[in-house]
């Protein structure tokens, strides 16, 4: 970013130049600390304070140049600090627990509902014990691609760890994720998974939780859809809760 400022004003006094600098340095302290706006907002924001000419002018040849820049080094830069910061899980190729930090900062941007299914596979421990944990590896790298097969490409989906999924429907409220948990715990009762001759099915239990205009604590939502998905453990495996629509 400072690069760009330089190159566009070579020219600039020292004072000028401070100042620009002192602009950005106050926008990136306001944008990562104090308020919260989308993404693209802050590259717009961004290159508004850079593209002003010597007499403090907005030159707009320079800010769409600027967008265009910052949106680009801004992508690759988001996207290499991903793959460094947040490397995937080797077995399932999904996200691992240290990624719901980024995902709540982008739930905190967007300021929409949204809905999470904790996943839990039924007596995973006897699979393990009974096939082996060959087999049991297997089993989970499948149904990990059912999972992914099963949501949005804007929603996300986590190996919590274990034999442990947590799914984050963005934009969806409690009624439609019940919807969804079941048609997920069914689409997986019915799979069979083959291995090496082997028949074996499985099945999952599934506790949700939703946000709403009172309560968005990312992590207590979490730690709500863990208690509800005991409560569908304590219910006989095999289901959701809560189980019903809501009117």
């Amino acid at each position: 970013m400072f690069i760009v400022v330089f190159k566009n004003y070579l020219k600039l006094n020292v004072i000028n130049v401070l100042i620009q600098l002192g602009l950005i340095s106050g926008v990136y302290i306001s944008l990562n600390f104090f308020i919260n706006v989308p993404f693209f907002i802050e590259i717009i924001i961004y290159s508004f304070v850079i593209s002003f000419n010597n007499k403090f002018n907005i030159n707009y040849k320079y800010f769409i140049a600027n967008f265009l820049a910052l949106s680009i080094f801004f992508f690759l830069s988001n996207y290499v600090y991903k793959k460094i910061a947040f490397p995937k899980d080797s077995l399932t190729n999904l996200q691992k627990y240290g990624y719901l930090n980024l995902i709540n900062k982008k739930l905190l941007n967007d300021r929409k509902d949204y809905s999470i299914l904790f996943i839990d596979i039924d007596d995973f421990k006897y699979i393990n014990d009974s096939f082996g944990h060959i087999i049991g590896n297997k089993i989970l790298k499948e149904l990990a691609t059912i999972l992914k097969r099963s949501i949005r490409p804007t929603d996300f989906i986590v190996r919590y760890g274990g034999e442990e999924f947590i799914i984050i429907l963005q934009n969806t409220e409690k009624n439609t994720a019940i919807e969804i948990a079941e048609r997920i715990r069914k689409k997986v009762e019915s799979h069979t998974f083959i291995n090496e001759n082997k028949c074996l099915n499985i099945t999952i239990s599934i506790g949700i939780s939703s946000s709403n205009k009172h309560y968005k604590n990312f992590f207590a939502l979490i730690n709500t859809a863990d208690k509800n998905l005991y409560k569908a453990k304590s219910s006989g495996k095999n289901c959701i809760y809560p189980k019903y629509t809501v009117l």
